[in-house]
């Protein structure tokens, strides 16, 4: 099939750059791939029948796939055994660098992660260890302090912004992501985020940043078995 990596499709082209994963099913209307390096699966198809008859000739338990066709994601709805988290958009930086960096990036530390444990119950403590083990878990200075701390998904989504009271509307976010974003460009890698759609906050600010908010609904499918 063909993809843009610029679209919904971003997170299955940066899949297809990883050398664990591992094409499952394909045709001319759609693909499902398996990113070993996450465990997770990921299903492009208008098709449903295509979509139900493929995961059921892969399905394990417990297995998480992203699903990023709207109707996909209807069709999964009613089925039993699959529990199913819907209402999430995807933003994509399209644009150029952002160029130098208002904050600038650092690793982030142990003493993040127990301030992020304390004040960003949304990340276990285990997943923020390995975060910042990953080299995935950022802090961001302005030029007298850190202003709010930032990460990347295993996968390789923006998955974790946080700005502390003590610095919010100052915009402080939008310059945490532009320089987390010509990072990652840097890096030779497409920026996207998921954001859930009811979070009208986080979805104004991807706009203002820039990012283009792809039409389509995705969601995550996890097999009950």
């Amino acid at each position: 099939m063909k993809f843009s990596p610029y679209s919904i499709q971003t997170p299955l082209y940066a899949a297809m750059t990883c050398p664990q994963s591992c094409i499952l099913e394909e045709d001319d209307t759609g693909i499902l791939l398996s990113d070993r390096k996450t465990g997770i699966w990921i299903l492009d198809t208008e098709d449903t029948g295509q979509a139900a008859l493929w995961l059921d000739r892969h399905r394990q338990p417990g297995m998480n796939v992203l699903v990023l066709r709207d109707a996909c994601c209807s069709a999964f709805e009613d089925m039993t055994d699959w529990e199913i988290k819907r209402g999430f958009l995807q933003a994509v930086w399209t644009g150029d660098h952002p160029g130098i960096p208002a904050v600038h990036l650092e690793q982030a530390e142990l003493a993040d992660v127990q301030f992020l444990k304390e004040h960003c119950p949304l990340f276990s403590e285990q997943e923020l260890l390995n975060a910042m083990a990953e080299n995935r878990l950022y802090a961001g200075f302005d030029s007298r302090q850190c202003i709010g701390y930032y990460g990347i998904s295993q996968a390789g989504r923006m998955n974790l912004l946080f700005i502390p009271e003590c610095s919010r509307r100052q915009g402080h976010g939008l310059a945490l992501e532009a320089a987390l974003i010509g990072h990652l460009m840097d890096n030779g890698i497409i920026p996207y985020a998921h954001i859930p759609e009811s979070n009208l906050a986080a979805v104004s600010l991807q706009q203002k940043l820039g990012m283009v908010i792809c039409p389509e609904e995705i969601c995550w499918l996890k097999h009950a078995g």
